[in-house]
This record gives C-alpha cells, structure tokens and sequence, in this order.
C-alpha cells in the first residue's frame, strides 16, 4: 500500500505540477493499475485525466471500454440504490477480478471525448 501511494502522489506531481512529464505520469499510473487490480487509489481516473489532457483520445477510449460495463439485460437489473452506494462492481459474481466503474467521471468523460470527436468532424462510429 504505501508503495502505492508514494507511486500515486508521484504521477500526480509529475502531472500536475513538472512541465512536459505528463507520460511519465501515464507510465506510472498505468504500472499502479497492473499491481494494484482492485484499483484502490483510482489511477485509472488519473489516467484518464492524463490521456484527456494530452488528447489521447484512443487511449482515454479504451480505458473507458474496459472499466466500464456494457449495457445488457443482466446488468440493468441491478438495484439503483446499490450503485448509488458504491460504484464499483463486478460484472458477474463469479469474476470479481473484473472492476467496473460506474462512475459520473466516466461517463462524463466519454460524453466530453465524443463531443469534441463530433465538433471536430472526427469519425464518431464509436461513440455510445
């Protein structure tokens, strides 16, 4: 844990204070997600602000994708007040090593990203 956090409050000086580190910051962040699973200091949420600021779009797409669970009729089902709650969940009971966000942050951000993609005149095929 504490190497994590040492980890987390590096790539966040390295963004947010070091001019022209922001990659260094994106390889740290990327390396806490790969020892850290469950994700408990929300590097992904970093990245993302990362992939955003330098205008990864691609990058900041997939990271959605993969933290964000696709709407099916399995998962509509879960109860409202539960996601209010906590908004990490797994996708079924049997892979709780799958961790979905279900956050505003992520939501915004896809919405943000494919606005601008739009106004841009980019290929939006992509776009949910």
């Amino acid at each position: 844990r504490k190497l994590l956090r040492c980890m987390n409050d590096l790539g966040v000086a390295m963004h947010n204070i070091a001019s022209g580190r922001t990659k260094d910051a994106m390889t740290i962040f990327k390396e806490m997600l790969q020892l850290d699973s469950k994700d408990h200091l929300l590097a992904r949420h970093k990245l993302l602000r990362c992939y955003l600021d330098e205008g990864l779009a691609a990058q900041a797409r997939e990271l959605i994708d993969r933290y964000t669970a696709p709407i099916t009729s399995t998962n509509t089902s879960i109860n409202t007040s539960k996601k209010m709650k906590n908004s990490k969940t797994s996708l079924n009971s049997s892979s709780s090593s799958v961790l979905v966000d279900n956050s505003s942050c992520f939501a915004y951000s896809r919405a943000l990203i494919e606005f601008i993609s739009l106004s841009l005149g980019e290929d939006t095929s992509r776009a949910v």
